[in-house]
């Protein structure tokens, strides 16, 4: 057979690249086209493949038997004597043909069709698997003999019948040839526990693959939803990932095998001496194209604090929660307020309520009031879920420090100033809180009565004042005044600041609250008795006036001189002023 025309295998080539390109890959109607395949079967060893025929060699199709497996091959020398039986063949040698028409994709492509469809079985078209391998192989032919391919439409009479079905062939087979770019696609970051969506999809020179590619996946610091899958018509493969806890980057891997290339084995013609016959078959071993892709993966964390770790029945509390490490990830965070519990540690099984609040990234966040109604231990739990998560990717749970509130009930212990008064007396109320958790608040007092007795009814009302309240503590209330008898008793309602109803109260009736009013006991009268008339005195005797008896001594004698108090006085004066100028004299001296 002479040597092949270089223009001729040009436009060969150009035709078949022609027809290649236009055409789309399909499985259609495959199950249509029943093949008889005519081939021999050989083994192969150390490269060299003994050939043995099962019938005489009518066609292009070889089957390769070679350590355990299955290669089929094509004769490309059309119109040339197939060895005879159980020929040996020489070494095997890759099928590479020239640098300007031997281009991977081409290979890639005969041997897929080879292994598609070489071994086909039926009756009546094996010539079209052969047209179709002969398309293929008159690109490569610049070594090998031409492909006539005239020659083929002609064979076994089938000709154009032939020809559609080889052009759908080598469609279907160019669709999932190799060689394989593996392109893997993951988020640009992930959050640990988070479930995310990765793509893989699996292109050859041709376009993205046709269904039924196998693509193998694994995870590093990652759980992964499917470890195998094959292409759909895209050539996509979807699986999720689940990044751990800690990762800091999470790895997939996504691989595909295929065996795109093709080696040749010559033969010398049996019956025409000088004459070769070439068989091409598709590689023994499968080429692995890899591809991987990583995403930093981020850990959420959430630092919570409760709004008080003391309050009182009817306060409401919050939760305030610094959202760290989402890397801009919005979600919604459920808080769960649990209690009351009996301790601080508690068991946790009871709920007083839950709210939500929506989360646009880092931050801090508080959660809407929560009314608790009885005393206890109460404990916050989150939990925070993206918007495009099913699970939480960061909890808390209840019983830290920190997220923990003992809430009390308070009391008052009151006594009235009085157990009995009287009318006009003023009354007062000592009342005794514990209980506030140190809260501020109010009491307001009311006195009830008069009432009939100690049961009421207390529908009067002398008076109520009010009594600031800064936590616990003794507080006495303003006096009131009562002016009426009867009973009466004191009622008291205890407010929290910031806390509409009253947390505590006593009723008016209990003993220790009542005061009986009575009138004030008159007073005696006593009856004064008229007082005598009075008898007119006796005339009382005139007395002589007092004398006093005077000595004056003078020269020896004595004088005897009877005065009155008149004259004594002078005397006492005269002698006062004299003894007052003896005095001055002596001074003066």
């Amino acid at each position: 057979m002479a040597r092949p025309n270089l223009v001729r295998v040009v436009l060969l080539a150009a035709l078949a690249l022609a027809v290649s390109f236009c055409a789309q890959a399909s499985n259609t109607a495959l199950a249509n086209f029943p093949f008889a395949g005519h081939f021999g079967v050989s083994t192969m060893t150390a490269g060299r493949v003994i050939a043995h025929a099962d019938e005489p060699l009518g066609g292009f199709v070889v089957r390769l038997r070679g350590g355990g497996s299955m290669s089929y091959g094509y004769c490309i020398t059309f119109g040339h004597h197939a060895p005879g039986v159980s020929t040996q063949y020489g070494t095997a040698e890759p099928f590479n043909g020239t640098p300007a028409n031997a281009d991977r994709a081409t290979i890639g492509a005969m041997s897929m069709l080879i292994q598609r469809y070489g071994h086909t079985p039926g009756t009546g078209h094996a010539d079209a698997v052969d047209i179709a391998a002969a398309e293929v192989s008159a690109t490569l032919s610049h070594t090998y003999d031409e492909v006539d391919r005239n020659g083929q439409w002609r064979y076994l009479g089938q000709a154009g019948t032939s020809v559609a079905h080889a052009d759908q062939l080598l469609r279907n087979a160019r669709a999932i040839a190799g060689p394989y770019v593996i392109d893997v696609q993951l988020p640009k970051t992930a959050l640990a526990r988070g479930s995310y969506s990765l793509a893989v999809t699996v292109r050859n020179a041709y376009g993205p693959v046709g269904a039924g590619v196998a693509v193998s996946l694994a995870a590093t610091n990652a759980s992964i939803s499917a470890r195998t899958a094959r292409t759909d018509e895209n050539g996509r493969v979807a699986a999720t990932i689940t990044p751990q806890v800690g990762a800091g980057r999470a790895t997939v891997v996504a691989t595909a095998s295929v065996i795109d290339t093709m080696h040749v084995l010559r033969q010398k013609s049996s019956t025409r001496p000088g004459q070769v016959q070439d068989f091409v078959f598709s590689g023994p071993r499968p080429s692995v194209y890899r591809a991987e892709a990583q995403v930093p993966v981020t850990q959420p964390t959430m630092a919570t604090q409760a709004s008080s770790a003391e309050a009182v029945v009817g306060s409401a509390l919050t939760d305030t929660i610094t959202v760290s490490g989402t890397a801009g990830t919005p979600g919604l965070i459920t808080a769960t307020l649990y209690g009351p519990a009996t301790s601080a540690s508690g068991p946790w099984s009871r709920v007083a309520g839950s709210t939500q609040v929506k989360v646009t990234g880092d931050g801090s966040y508080t959660t809407p009031p929560i009314t608790v109604s009885a005393e206890g231990s109460y404990s916050w739990g989150e939990s925070f879920v993206p918007t495009d998560q099913r699970v939480p990717v960061a909890t808390t749970q209840p019983g830290s420090v920190t997220e923990t509130t003992t809430v009390s009930q308070p009391h008052m212990r009151t006594q009235t100033s009085a157990q009995r008064a009287s009318t006009g007396s003023s009354l007062t109320d000592t009342i005794a809180v514990t209980g506030t958790a140190g809260n501020q608040g109010v009491i307001t007092a009311t006195l009830y009565g008069p009432a009939p007795s100690n049961g009421g009814p207390w529908d009067a009302v002398v008076g109520s004042v009010e009594l600031p309240v800064d936590g616990d503590g003794s507080y006495a209330t303003p006096p009131i005044r009562v002016l009426k008898t009867g009973t009466y008793s004191w009622g008291e309602t205890l407010t929290i600041k910031g806390q509409s109803a009253p947390v505590a109260s006593t009723k008016a009736g209990e003993v220790s609250e009542t005061t009986v009013v009575t009138a004030p006991p008159p007073k005696p009268h006593v009856v004064v008795p008229p007082r005598p008339k009075s008898k007119p005195s006796p005339p009382r005797p005139s007395r002589a006036p007092a004398t006093h008896r005077i000595r004056i001594e003078t020269g020896g004698e004595s004088a005897s001189r009877q005065t009155t108090p008149e004259i004594v006085g002078v005397l006492a004066g005269i002698a006062a002023i004299a003894l007052l100028i003896a005095f001055r004299r002596r001074v003066v001296r």
